[in-house]
């Protein structure tokens, strides 16, 4: 029998283990039992892509998020150093900064500590054979809590000597429309913003990051709970209006964590697929430039990259077939 432990399990992980190599009964979903930061133990053997875990959980409680209901906690820097060079050790040419928000590394609830996030880096950047640090998820109001010098220093640390011109970050931005985003249980996320602005807003943080040097990943929701024609434009109309940046925004369609609320494909609307397509032409501009060069950043050999451009060329062929095709297709 297969067995899925749901949630953070260092505090019953070993105990799971044991009972089931005894051949104990244990159920089919496990729930996992989390502990405090400071008791997280390192890892013992490289991660996948080198992934080190720098904060968990958010806080924010989004509604469309299930880590949005987990408060964020910081792991301490000596684990995490720890943890780097572990997978150092074992030959990887880069480590991956895992977290849900990286830019509230060492920031209290919500609040941004850019000291903390500057110190830890340059811990990190005193590791031997330490190429590119990469960082994975980041929110908008917590990039306003970094001025221009700091978020160019962010960079700088994680970029290192590697020659990494694109280090990429996933913004959630989610719609342009600040009314259907805080409809949808996502005001938090504006942190006092108000609706009206939060479009604009986006655009600011977004064109600051830019201009430090870094090359915004940003997720935008399709379908959200209450969604109008004219939140989709609205939407629409920011993402044409950041046509000219180094920007990649990628539609994700809603999906209830319950599973009682999920749109179809075919109930896509011709004016959805219009802003798949306009997230997708800046998609194929600048993903292939940021995989190339995170590639070369951490030592892939230049055959292997070559390799994956080509297929890469040959897959944007093969999208932009299919979103022409399903856009012909769906209803107005």
């Amino acid at each position: 029998m297969n067995h899925v432990v749901s949630g953070y399990a260092e505090g019953n992980a070993a105990e799971v283990f044991r009972a089931l190599v005894a051949g104990e009964q244990q159920p089919a979903i496990i729930e996992g039992q989390g502990v405090e930061a400071e008791d997280i133990p390192p890892i013992c053997g490289a991660s996948t892509m080198g992934v080190v875990e720098i904060s968990r959980g958010c806080g924010l409680g989004c509604s469309f998020c299930t880590i949005g209901r987990e408060r964020m906690q910081h792991l301490p820097v000596e684990t995490i150093v720890a943890d780097a060079q572990t997978n150092l050790a074992a030959g990887m040419g880069g480590i991956a900064a895992l977290s849900e928000d990286c830019f509230r590394y060492g920031g209290a609830g919500n609040e941004t500590d850019p000291a903390a996030l500057i110190d830890l880096l340059e811990r990190l950047r005193q590791l031997d054979d330490l190429r590119l640090i990469q960082t994975d998820h980041a929110n908008i109001m917590s990039i306003a809590g970094f001025s221009d010098q700091e978020l160019t220093r962010v960079r700088e640390l994680l970029v290192g000597d590697s020659g990494a011109e694109l280090p990429w970050v996933n913004v959630g931005v989610e719609t342009a429309s600040g009314e259907l985003l805080a409809r949808s249980g996502g005001e938090a996320k504006m942190i006092g913003a108000s609706h009206d602005e939060w479009g604009d807003i986006c655009a600011t943080q977004l064109r600051r990051l830019i201009a430090a040097g870094w090359a915004p990943m940003v997720s935008i929701l399709v379908g959200l709970p209450g969604e109008t024609p004219e939140d989709v434009q609205r939407t629409l109309a920011w993402i044409r209006d950041m046509k000219n940046e180094r920007v990649m925004i990628f539609p994700v369609v809603y999906a209830a964590i319950d599973g009682s609320e999920t749109l179809t494909r075919a109930a896509l609307t011709k004016l959805h697929w219009r802003l798949v397509r306009e997230c997708y032409s800046l998609n194929f501009k600048w993903t292939p430039r940021m995989y190339a060069d995170n590639q070369r950043a951490v030592g892939v050999p230049s055959a292997r990259r070559t390799l994956l451009q080509a297929l890469g060329v040959a897959q944007v062929i093969e999208w932009k077939t299919l979103l022409a095709w399903r856009a012909a297709g769906a209803r107005a």
